[in-house]
């Protein structure tokens, strides 16, 4: 009777899914950005130009002073179609 063994090594595993992951965040993130900058209402463009990715790479940054208020109220006149 013939008999196999095989023996798993998984150690490498965790630290190579964060590395990937990692490596993949900050593409992500700038699709997003791309995505979702056509939906920043825009007046004189300037909400839209004046953004970021953040140094953690998985955020974005509106680095407007009335940034906060156009997120949290809608105005008819400063949105886009």
């Amino acid at each position: 009777m013939l008999s196999i063994n095989i023996k798993k090594d998984l150690s490498g595993i965790p630290r190579r899914v964060n590395q990937m992951t990692k490596q993949g965040q900050y593409p992500l993130v700038n699709q997003v950005h791309a995505d979702s900058n056509q939906y920043v209402p825009m007046l004189t463009s300037d909400l839209r130009n004046q953004s970021s990715i953040g140094l953690d790479g998985k955020s974005i940054h509106y680095n407007v002073p009335y940034a906060k208020r156009q997120y949290h109220t809608q105005f008819s006149n400063y949105t886009t179609a």
